[in-house]
């Protein structure tokens, strides 16, 4: 495991299911298998819709219609979050004036 995205997220979940007044052994033998079950089966998740869509956008008009549906997604997230960004930085200089 060389994604130091992963180890982090390893870093800040494991402890949460491991009890330091219990042996560490037995509980790292039920948490990892577990941990590795949940990601098989997400990243089977993942390969399963893949595949699925990949059969789905076999023309040339569904690609493009599957495309500006996502580009417009992506315009939608980028513009709430843009707002959602302004209303906060409104916030905090409405607090800093009133202090």
């Amino acid at each position: 495991m060389s994604n130091p995205k992963a180890i982090l997220s390893y870093m800040a979940a494991f402890p949460q299911f491991i009890s330091a007044n219990e042996p560490l052994l037995p509980q790292l033998a039920v948490v990892v298998p577990t941990a590795i079950a949940i990601l098989a089966l997400v990243y089977s998740g993942y390969t399963l819709a893949g595949g699925g869509l990949s059969r789905l956008l076999t023309s040339v008009a569904r690609q493009r219609l599957f495309n500006r549906l996502a580009g417009s997604f992506y315009f939608l997230i980028a513009g709430l979050l843009a707002v959602t960004d302004t209303r906060r930085a409104w916030e905090c200089q409405r607090l800093t004036r009133t202090r």
